[in-house]
């Protein structure tokens, strides 16, 4: 397993399910790095979507993370592919991703 260094920022992609949650909550306990925030992509696909991103929203505040919320527009860019919906979500993902993080 790769080891990381402390002192580098680190970016959890949080989407409010139970693997994010935890792992964001045990690197905070764990204090090893200096530098954790957290990343939500609100995808808009679902009822649901703007109280996962409220979830997260009040996890972060809890932990004292800071968090940045991006809205991804994924039912326009299915228009655009030939791609399925979870192939064209987890594409806008990726893409807010590596913008958030250049």
């Amino acid at each position: 397993m790769h080891e990381f260094a402390s002192d580098a920022p680190l970016c959890v992609a949080l989407s409010g399910g139970m693997d994010s949650v935890v792992l964001l909550h045990g690197l905070v306990l764990q204090k090893r790095f200096s530098s954790i925030r957290a990343l939500h992509i609100n995808h808009q696909l679902s009822d649901n979507a703007d109280s996962w991103q409220r979830h997260c929203e009040t996890l972060c505040a809890s932990l004292d993370v800071p968090l940045t919320s991006i809205s991804v527009d994924v039912l326009s860019e299915l228009g655009h592919n030939l791609e399925g919906l979870e192939s064209t979500a987890r594409n806008c993902r990726y893409q807010a991703f590596e913008k958030d993080i250049a």
